[in-house]
């Protein structure tokens, strides 16, 4: 009896050691890519600028900011997971 107690609670532990450092590397690897993809979005606009395509320029803007809006908007109606 002694035995599976400590096994349980030994389970009980690494699991959630194992879930909360799962969580914490996918939030931190979610947030980097997240992080690439604003600044090559911000790199492109940049581009445009320089070179005078004012046009294009605002078109990637407004895409890049209806994109955001989207995520957002998905994120607080349905449930997602990292």
């Amino acid at each position: 009896m002694k035995t599976a107690i400590i096994a349980f609670l030994a389970a009980i532990v690494f699991g959630l050691t194992g879930y909360i450092l799962g969580g914490y590397i996918s939030v931190t690897r979610v947030a980097r890519d997240s992080n690439y993809a604003t600044l090559m979005w911000l790199t492109a606009i940049d581009k445009d600028l320089q070179q005078g395509n004012l046009d294009r320029a605002k078109k990637l803007t407004f895409q890049a900011t209806d994109a955001t809006f989207g995520v957002l908007q998905l994120i607080d109606t349905t449930p997602q997971s990292v």
